[in-house]
């Protein structure tokens, strides 16, 4: 199911139509961690359009503890290589 589904995942929700939303909703629901890094991949994209070098900062911290968190191997691996 994910792997038919890979481009609704790489694609903005604002850019899908009502059927595709619905089906991405279904597939977030049915896999919790999915969702939660589908959520942390928006929350990184949002990192880019903070105004200020201090918001960007405390964001970005708050952002790499989340993964640490989740107990997501994978998502904590890709955090560690973000990390400066």
């Amino acid at each position: 199911m994910i792997k038919s589904s890979r481009w609704l995942l790489s694609r903005n929700r604002m850019s899908l139509n009502a059927g595709q939303a619905v089906r991405l909703d279904e597939l977030l629901q049915a896999n919790q961690a999915l969702l939660t890094v589908y959520l942390l991949r928006d929350e990184l994209k949002r990192l880019w359009f903070q105004r200020s070098p201090e918001r960007t900062y405390q964001a970005w911290r708050q952002w790499v503890q989340q993964p640490h968190e989740s107990g997501i191997q994978a998502l904590q691996r890709f955090a560690r290589l973000l990390e400066p």
